[in-house]
């Protein structure tokens, strides 16, 4: 009788932590979704700014008949030109970053499942449902394997990730110094 209700637990447990698994999962899922257009709005906005302050300026010079000189209509276009670039390069390190840390989790998540199926099924059958990292490890091995690639993978997001702070202010930057260049242009002529 004792053994019918240690494998109910077991079965009550394990579908707990199944369910867990599977929340879990779907929730990390939405951060990362929520996170990435966070980030994707954000440059949209910086590439909005810099490259339509440029197309204003240039529409806003020829219809004053080019009252302006060359330096006071080509200074602003280049500092937002250098705020576009800015931009896109914070945009590809974005991806670098959100890459990284789905990596991570991805890497995380393999280990977990390792740990997890190795304590009912035998290494041919994790095999034949899991990749191995290295073809003569262990589920141990290989739970620790997937951790080491997951820490790296961490470790390349965050530095892409803070990469991408320093492109934005420098696209906010090129913009502010682009529409003060373009002010005192206005002014001196």
């Amino acid at each position: 009788m004792a053994s019918g209700r240690d494998d109910a637990d077991r079965t009550a447990t394990s579908d707990f932590l199944l369910q867990k698994y599977q929340l879990d999962r779907a929730h990390e899922l939405e951060l990362n979704k929520f996170t990435h257009r966070l980030e994707m709005e954000r440059l949209k906005l910086l590439l909005a700014l810099n490259g339509g302050a440029a197309g204003l300026w240039v529409t806003f010079a020829q219809s004053e008949g080019s009252a302006l000189g060359a330096p006071a209509l080509a200074l602003p276009v280049i500092f937002w030109i250098i705020g576009v670039i800015a931009a896109s390069v914070a945009i590809d390190h974005t991806l670098k970053s959100q890459r990284g840390f789905t990596q991570a989790y991805h890497r995380r998540r393999r280990a977990d499942e390792w740990r997890l199926l190795s304590q009912d099924l035998s290494l041919a059958a994790i095999a034949a449902i899991l990749p191995k990292p290295d073809k003569d490890s262990g589920p141990e091995a290989a739970e620790r394997d997937y951790r080491a690639v997951a820490n790296a993978a961490r470790a390349e997001g965050e530095a892409a990730g803070k990469r991408v702070k320093g492109w934005v202010y420098a696209s906010i930057m090129a913009f502010a110094v682009g529409a003060i260049v373009a002010l005192i242009g206005m002014t001196g002529s």
